[in-house]
C-alpha cells in the first residue's frame, strides 16, 4: 500500500509538471506523502520496537540444526492427510507445527524414523508447544527393532531449556536399527501436536 501511494503520487506529480516520473523532486514528493500521513522515515524508537519485533519472531522458530543429538522436523516425518498446520504458538521448532484439530477419532498418525549408525542408549525426546489446550493422553508409540513401548505424553507441560521437550525413555540400539516414533489422536483430551522428535546418544 505504501509502494502503491509514493508511486501513485510520483506519477501526478510527474503529469502535473510535465516531466518524467524519474525527475520528480524527492523533497516535494516527501513533503506531499507527509501531507499525506505516510511515514517516510522511522524515529529511533520505531526503530528499535521494529528489531525488537524481528528479534521476537526469529526466537519463535528454534532451529533443528542448533539442537542436540539428531533432530527430525515434522517436515521429514510421515503425516497422515488431516493434520492442521499452525504457528500460532509463542516458540517451536522449524518453520510450524501441526495438530489434529482436536478430532480425538485415532484417525491421525505421525511417524518419525531414525537410523543409528552405531550401538549405544539413545534418549528420546518428543519436542511440542505445550498449552493448557493439548491433549494430557497423547499415545505415543516408540519401537525400537523388535522393542515397542507406548507412553501417553501430557502435551500441556513440557521441561528442559527449551521448555519445549518431553522425554520419552531411553533406549539400546544397534548400529542400523531403526527408531520410530509414532505419535495418534486416539481417545485424546486436547489438541495433539506433531513438531519434532530429538534423539541423543548417551
Amino acid at each position: 500500500m505504501i509502494l502503491g501511494q509514493s508511486a501513485a503520487t510520483a506519477a501526478c506529480m510527474a503529469i502535473d509538471n510535465n516531466q518524467a516520473v524519474q525527475s520528480v523532486d524527492y523533497s516535494k514528493l516527501r513533503a506531499k506523502l507527509e501531507a499525506d500521513n505516510q511515514i517516510c522515515e522511522l524515529t529511533a524508537d520505531q526503530r528499535e520496537t521494529l528489531k525488537q519485533k524481528k528479534l521476537a519472531r526469529a526466537t519463535r522458530h528454534v532451529d533443528p540444526r542448533s539442537l542436540d543429538g539428531v533432530v527430525i522436523d515434522e517436515p521429514q516425518a510421515g503425516l497422515d492427510l488431516g493434520w492442521v498446520r499452525s504457528q500460532s504458538s509463542n516458540r517451536f521448532i522449524g518453520k510450524q507445527y501441526y495438530h489434529d484439530d482436536q478430532r480425538s477419532d485415532g484417525k491421525l498418525f505421525a511417524t518419525f524414523r531414525h537410523t543409528v549408525s552405531s550401538d549405544g542408549d539413545y534418549q528420546i525426546n518428543l519436542l511440542y508447544p505445550p498449552n493448557p489446550n493439548r491433549a494430557t493422553n497423547t499415545p505415543v508409540v516408540i519401537a525400537v527393532d523388535k522393542l515397542v513401548q507406548t507412553r501417553k505424553v501430557n502435551q500441556r507441560v513440557t521441561s528442559g531449556d527449551l521448555r519445549l521437550t518431553s522425554e520419552l525413555g531411553t533406549f539400546k540400539a544397534n548400529s542400523g536399527q531403526e527408531i520410530s516414533v509414532t505419535i495418534t489422536n486416539s481417545d485424546t483430551d486436547g489438541y495433539v501436536i506433531v513438531d519434532a522428535i530429538q534423539i541423543i546418544r548417551k
